[in-house]
């Protein structure tokens, strides 16, 4: 019994044609329905269509069957409608017409009406049934359509692709073969006959049934033709492909059974490996990717297509790995070394003496961002510290030298692919290449290797917490960098770390609303270095621990809640919450918690003090420069100096020791004597010593002993008050910056001087700072 052809309301663009050799084949998707299911399709859409337009004039109040009428409905007041119809002639139409001004005004548009419609409909019923009628007339001229099978199949294609099919001779083709499918298995014997030999579950041999094709016997051994042993055997020796494939760098592995032998390998760059070969296959076999060709008439290093570096005539190239190259070359200029290695995607030689690579990671916002000369007279005399040919191969970084990374904008593999020795544009400044340069100095007066030094600063000014977070463009922009570095350093053999990720951070969140009590602060830290540390291990491999470096923020004299601008300050209508700042209270008590993986280098009030850039926050080139050494002291002692690794402190309160009215400040010193000192920043109330609570007012200050303050009270303070250090300043800071800093005179004796900064034509001395803190005065 025929059945009705599935209708789906699409309109169809043509109309498939019948040729000579379509195959004649009825059914569900058969060629010999082809035309009608269009058909019928075309006709479901037009009465869908159809059907849509007398919904919606049968759904309107009612049409008039003359003008007259409409009109007396508008004079009525029965008719309130902008738009109605009325009836033309043969009622198989309408017109639409328009009250305006309380007239019955034509537009010009006439519509089917509902007669109309039922009639069209009934018209495409009877088409339909006439299609059908004619699809069943024509299913008997299938067989004079083909002439070469009997019976065909066809995939959703139609009939361009054939399932299956069964030719004039009784042969049965399926997809993908050459022939029918009796000329491949005219060489087996049967299932039956198979079955039967003794000893076997499984026989599968050539027609005679004298030679094996494939068995399996009652032991489940398997054996196959071309082997003379039982499969399982040949196999036994190699490990599963479940382990094999969790190897890092390999698409695919083949272990002995043993775990500790690879027999093959293809790495992720498609290389072969074998054993007894060392390096991938292809590059032993061929060419190798890196080689010397002329470029501008002077020989060059390529890598395979690509030019790689010609700043100097080469002399040889050598391959160190699959991504890495050494070279020698003609000394000229300031490039005087003669030799270098190289990755194969950053045109910068990087000096093959090092024997590591140390990544210098940097996160926060703009205080560890470059301080640009903006409107100044002259921009191009702002830079004071620049690139040096002395650590040319030694201090590098992305995006072409740029020592402070991109900030908002997300890094490209064509950055990272500008690797380049570090450089500032002469209208900039900031605090990383000094670091570098200083940290440089250090090894080598310390008569330390001397590493190659990646700079990988994530900062981006004005964010809080919340806004370099993992997930941000900065976060991800350090991750980028790092795992750049390290591949960098694997194609040289060089092994990297990250040693330090320094945080220049905390403006924001001070007046932000986020950080109201003491805590709020420091428990984001713990968490943002917990993500850090874990992310970057990962990158690189390394079991050290990573050194939390801590810039304490020195702008804030208090604690705001309100909104801030882009750059991170107060925008006016903020409240003071806190007479002292929590961010930078909790960066220091951050510091105190973990004694064996952070430090604070300093507080940055002494900078914000001597070099303003004039706004509330930032500092001038001069302060950059003394901001990266700073940095690179604390570092240097801490992690490399032979004589004091792990012993940097800072200048800080160690403990109070509160007897009666009298509290004893035991600090720590980097270089004692601690020494009052008003002149060479500024006087303040106390010299920056108060409380809390104000239970107590302060009667003398001294120094006992070199490394403990004496601070005398005119009565003994309230157990529930707390020690502050460093804000009870309340003078601004010059007449053209309006802006209130902390403010301590405590400093210690240290003896070190800047290597680029002067003032009053000596060399700055590096004077180590007392940190901003508070102290409860009993345990809270």
């Amino acid at each position: 019994m025929p059945k009705t052809l599935p209708e789906s309301p699409e309109w169809v663009d043509g109309i498939y044609q019948v040729e000579l050799d379509t195959p004649v084949l009825g059914g569900d998707g058969g060629p010999d329905n082809w035309q009608a299911q269009q058909l019928a399709n075309r006709t479901s859409y037009l009465k869908q269509r159809t059907d849509m337009i007398d919904d919606r004039l049968q759904s309107a109040t009612g049409d008039y069957a003359s003008v007259a009428e409409a009109q007396a409905a508008i004079d009525s007041g029965s008719e309130t409608r902008r738009y109605f119809n009325v009836m033309l002639f043969d009622n198989n139409w309408v017109e639409r017409y328009e009250n305006v001004n309380g007239v019955a005004t034509p537009t010009g548009i006439r519509l089917p009406s509902s007669q109309a419609v039922d009639e069209l409909s009934a018209s495409l019923d009877e088409a339909n049934a006439l299609i059908a009628r004619l699809t069943l007339l024509t299913a008997p001229l299938r067989k004079y359509i083909s002439t070469k099978y009997t019976f065909s199949v066809n995939t959703a294609e139609g009939p361009v692709s054939t399932g299956l099919a069964l030719d004039r001779d009784m042969g049965l083709w399926l997809p993908g073969l050459k022939a029918e499918l009796q000329q491949y298995v005219q060489q087996l014997i049967p299932w039956s006959i198979a079955n039967r030999y003794p000893g076997y579950q499984l026989m599968f041999t050539d027609v005679t049934g004298k030679k094996g094709i494939v068995s399996i016997d009652d032991n489940g051994d398997v054996r196959v033709l071309g082997i003379d042993d039982v499969l399982q055997e040949r196999l036994a020796a190699l490990c599963s492909s479940t382990f094999a494939r969790r190897i890092n760098g390999f698409q695919f592995v083949i272990f002995s059974s043993d775990l500790k032998s690879a027999l093959f390998a293809i790495d992720d760059d498609g290389g072969v490996h074998i054993p007894g070969i060392k390096g991938a296959l292809q590059d032993n076999l061929g060419q190798q990717p890196a080689r010397i060709t002329p470029y501008q008439g002077l020989p060059a290093v390529y890598w395979n297509d690509a030019l790689l570096w010609h700043e100097r005539p080469v002399l040889s190239v050598n391959q160190v790995s699959a991504t890495g190259l050494s070279m020698t070359y003609i000394p000229g200029g300031q490039i005087t070394k003669g030799y270098g290695m190289m990755y194969y995607r950053g045109g910068a030689e990087i000096s093959p003496e090092a024997m590591k690579a140390l990544i210098l990671c940097s996160d926060g916002q703009s205080l560890g961002v470059p301080s640009d000369a903006g409107n100044r007279p002259n921009p191009n005399t702002w830079n004071k510290v620049n690139y040096d040919p002395k650590w040319r191969a030694y201090a590098l970084a992305i995006a072409g030298g740029k020592p402070e990374g991109s900030q908002d904008t997300p890094i490209t593999e064509a950055m990272l692919d500008l690797l380049a020795n570090l450089v500032y544009p002469l209208y900039r400044q900031g605090q990383q290449l000094p670091f570098v340069y200083a940290l440089l100095y250090s090894h080598e007066n310390a008569d330390l290797n001397l590493p190659v030094m990646f700079s990988a600063v994530a900062n981006s000014g004005g964010k809080s917490f919340a806004q370099i977070w993992k997930g941000t463009v900065p976060y991800s922009n350090g991750l980028a960098m790092v795992e750049r570095y390290v591949k960098i350093a694997q194609a040289l053999g060089k092994p990297a770390s990250v040693d330090v990720v320094s945080l220049e951070h905390g403006e924001t969140d001070n007046d932000n609303g986020t950080s109201q009590n003491v805590g709020d602060y420091r428990v984001r830290m713990e968490a943002y270095y917990a993500l850090r540390r874990a992310d970057y291990k990962a990158l690189t491999g390394q079991t050290t621990e990573i050194l939390a470096v801590i810039g304490q923020v020195g702008s804030r004299i208090n604690t705001k809640a309100g909104g801030v601008d882009e750059q991170g300050n107060p925008t006016g209508e903020s409240v003071v919450v806190k007479p002292f700042s929590v961010v930078a209270v909790d960066q220091l008590q951050f510091v105190k918690n973990n004694p064996t993986n952070a430090i604070m280098y300093g507080p940055k009030y002494p900078l914000n003090w001597l070099y303003s850039d004039g706004s509330l926050s930032h500092l001038d080139n001069w302060g950059k420069v003394l901001q990266g050494e700073y940095q690179e002291q604390a570092i240097f002692w801490h992690l490399y100096d032979p004589a004091r690794k792990g012993t940097w402190t800072g200048l800080k309160i160690k403990s109070v020791t509160l007897t009666d009215n009298i509290a004893d400040l035991l600090c720590d010193v980097p270089f004692a004597p601690i020494v009052i000192d008003a002149d060479f920043i500024a006087d303040c109330l106390n010299k920056g010593v108060g409380l809390e609570n104000n239970s107590a007012t302060v009667q003398s200050i001294t120094i006992v002993d070199g490394n403990i303050i004496r601070v005398v009270f005119d009565q003994a303070p309230a157990a529930t008050d707390a020690l502050l250090m460093g804000f009870t300043n309340t003078a601004e800071h010059s007449p053209e910056n309006d802006s209130v800093y902390p403010l301590t005179c405590f400093r210690d004796s240290s003896p070190r001087v800047s290597r680029w900064v002067t003032r009053n034509g000596s060399p700055f001395p590096l004077y180590n700072w007392m940190c901003l803190d508070r102290i409860p005065l009993t345990q809270e």
